[in-house]
């Protein structure tokens, strides 16, 4: 395995601040977990009826040190297993943040990308009610161009607009590109900017998010040439809502991308969950149905819908095993038409399976 230079680097200068008068905190976090379907078809180019582990199976490492009274800095180390049967190890988030206030600070460095409910914590299985968050939102959107983990390299101000006894309104301004290869892509991403508020009243929140960033990338054919797959400039709107008390628990997100290329034209995707607490929050019994609709019809056939039904059940405060059977619905296969290109997938899947699909999961998950 080839560990990234960066990676070796940071951890290192971290080690060493450990050493010297500067405190350091480290938390981390560690999944594990299995799921298959009834196909041979694969889901997200990986899932098939032969099983897979990698995709669910992640780890952690996040290191926090007080520099200043108003400066401070945050490191995040991943492993993942996305890549086929290997671990990619790398520096997923590594930024600066300096305090002018108690209501408004600057983040320098690689940082989250603050568009979805989860985004703070998208990666720490333990924290959302699902083994995997709804595919048709989180894994649809075409942020392939910025990093799997949906990090950028910028700037990001964010602070508070109000807060009160009872409300509380934050924003975040950021700014940025990034820079990723994968699949035998070289993609590049080049004047990112956004806006996101978040509403916060008791157990109540409100997210509203937008984007614009230009895309541009190459990918390698069989022959050595090398084919333009930008996808040019893209919009991308998002509204969250989180409802979440000590009984239940309602989740729903909703994304619109209008893209440059006709791959995601326009294309609206969103979700709805419902859950159940039992025995002083020790089991979590919940529902979601996600649906993404292709609007462009372009050459990729996205549309899908997908019922899944889960069980979370808390060994203590800090790990959670979690059960879940989804079932993907797809529209009947296209006819052959003489003249007319044949779409490339349907839905997720690399090929239509010609039926609807079963998914089943399991994982346990743990925050340390």
């Amino acid at each position: 395995m080839k560990i990234n230079r960066l990676f070796l680097i940071v951890s290192t200068v971290f080690f060493t601040l450990k050493t010297t008068a500067f405190e350091l905190q480290t938390k981390g976090f560690l999944s594990f977990g299995y799921s298959r379907s009834n196909t041979e078809k694969p889901y997200q180019a990986t899932l098939t009826k032969d099983g897979e582990y990698t995709e669910l199976t992640r780890a952690g490492l996040q290191f926090s040190s007080v520099i200043s009274h108003k400066t401070e800095a945050f490191v995040q180390a991943l492993a993942d297993g996305s890549d086929g049967r290997d671990v990619n190890f790398s520096l997923d988030i590594a930024h600066i943040t300096h305090n002018f206030n108690n209501k408004h600070k600057l983040l320098v460095g690689k940082i989250r990308l603050p568009v979805w409910l989860i985004s703070e914590y998208l990666q720490v299985s333990a924290l959302y009610p699902w083994i995997n968050p709804p595919e048709e939102v989180y894994e649809l959107v075409p942020f392939d161009d910025i990093g799997g983990t949906e990090t950028f390299f910028g700037a990001s101000f964010e602070g508070q607009v109000f807060r009160n006894s009872h409300n509380q309104l934050n924003y975040r301004i950021y700014n940025g590109g990034s820079e990723s290869h994968s699949n035998g892509i070289q993609s590049r991403v080049e004047n990112l900017h956004g806006i996101t508020f978040d509403y916060l009243q008791g157990d109540l929140e409100l997210k509203l998010n937008y984007l614009n960033m230009i895309s541009s990338a190459e990918q390698e054919d069989d022959l050595g040439e090398k084919l333009d797959v930008s996808k040019g400039r893209t919009e991308y709107f998002s509204v969250g809502l989180r409802f979440d008390t000590e009984s239940y628990i309602v989740m729903s997100e909703m994304s619109q991308v209008y893209s440059e290329t006709t791959s995601f034209e326009d294309v609206l995707s969103y979700y709805v969950m419902g859950g159940l607490y039992f025995d002083d929050q020790k089991y979590l019994l919940h529902a979601t149905y996600s649906e993404v609709s292709d609007n462009a019809k372009s050459d990729l056939d996205l549309f899908q819908e997908t019922l899944s039904l889960g069980l979370n059940y808390h060994l203590d405060y800090s790990t959670v095993l979690k059960f879940e059977a989804k079932r993907v619905f797809l529209p009947e296969p296209p006819k052959f038409e003489p003249g007319k290109k044949k779409p490339k997938g349907s839905g997720l899947f690399d090929e239509h399976p010609d039926k609807d699909v079963d998914i089943i999961s399991v994982s346990i998950s743990t925050i340390f």
